[in-house]
């Protein structure tokens, strides 16, 4: 073989290895990912008790390292009324605290709460 065509050989012997084997351990890894992220994904239910004002913000932190971190809640919660967040945890904790501020900035804080229960958690 001359020069031309040996090099066209050899890379594409060279790009077979690599889509082979590169590949499916870069997917394996992704999946791997996701399927870690899904087990610390927690649903919590928010149910707003308050007579009157709605819950305008939600914040959630793991018990052990306490980091508010930003709002989860993207819709106000009104009177009488529940909604379903999601919290993805960086640890596959099931303890946590829970922040919640009602219009006019009142703020109700819930300690302790085992999201792992799925239970749901009530606001006056």
């Amino acid at each position: 073989m001359r020069g031309p065509m040996r090099q066209s050989l050899f890379l594409a012997v060279a790009l077979h290895a690599l889509v082979t084997t590169a590949i499916p351990v870069a997917a394996d890894a992704y999946a791997e990912e996701v399927l870690r992220a899904r087990a610390n994904r927690r649903e919590l239910r928010l149910v707003n008790a308050h007579a009157r004002a709605a819950i305008v913000r939600v914040w959630v932190t793991s018990a052990s390292r306490i980091d508010w971190g930003s709002p989860v809640l993207d819709e106000p919660i009104r009177h009488g009324e529940s909604a379903r967040v999601f919290v993805t945890t960086p640890s596959a904790d099931c303890v946590y605290h829970v922040r919640a501020q009602f219009e006019g900035g009142r703020i109700v804080q819930r300690m302790r709460v085992h999201l792992c229960s799925g239970r749901a958690v009530a606001f006056r």
